[in-house]
């Protein structure tokens, strides 16, 4: 499950890079599922409203990034991915 995998990884995923901003707002589905193939880790979620981009959403591993580092690196994915 690559969810799993970057989550493992990086401590940090967004709804644009995986499943939606529908399965992010049902967090615990998705904690439940990733629980369901073995990810143990507790998460925490945050979410931003980016000017001509939207609503984003992010689940993150609060043992390797803080919410604010987990917010920028959301910035840095909506900047690149409109850049891109």
């Amino acid at each position: 499950m690559e969810l799993q995998t970057q989550l493992v990884n990086q401590g940090y995923a967004n709804d644009g890079q995986y499943l939606g901003s529908v399965a992010f707002e049902e967090k615990e589905k998705v904690v439940q599922d990733l629980q369901e193939v073995g990810y143990t880790q507790h998460l925490d979620s945050g979410s931003h409203y980016f000017t001509n981009h939207g609503q984003m959403y992010w689940l993150f591993d609060p043992s390797m990034l803080t919410d604010s580092q987990a917010h920028h690196l959301t910035k840095k994915w909506v900047n690149d991915f409109k850049e891109g």
